[in-house]
């Protein structure tokens, strides 16, 4: 999937979530979401496992975390990055950024 898989609004997310077998859409409201968090990583590339980032975004409406790693996601991650940061504090959701630590 080569486009965008975060939409952003001022009150709402729209997530695509690339599963296995199928591809789903979450629309999520600022009250649904419990934690955003950027945290290291380690991913496979090339035969190799290098270290990387993710997002993960805990929500109500599911039972796992929704995970968006950084390779997969190259050419939109850090504007994810930084539109999540302000939707965060904005709404006031639970917000870590475990990469400058």
């Amino acid at each position: 999937m080569k486009g965008r898989r975060i939409l952003l609004d001022k009150t709402e997310l729209v997530l695509i979530v690339a599963g296995k077998k199928e591809v789903k859409t979450l629309n999520l409201t600022y009250e649904d979401i419990q934690a955003i968090i950027f945290e290291p990583c380690r991913e496979f590339r090339y035969f190799n496992v290098v270290s990387s980032e993710r997002i993960v975004i805990n929500t109500s409406q599911s039972s796992h975390p929704i995970l968006y790693p950084k390779l997969k996601n190259k050419k939109y991650f850090e504007e994810y990055k930084q539109g999540l940061t302000r939707f965060a504090i904005s709404n006031r959701i639970t917000f870590h950024n475990n990469l400058d630590i």
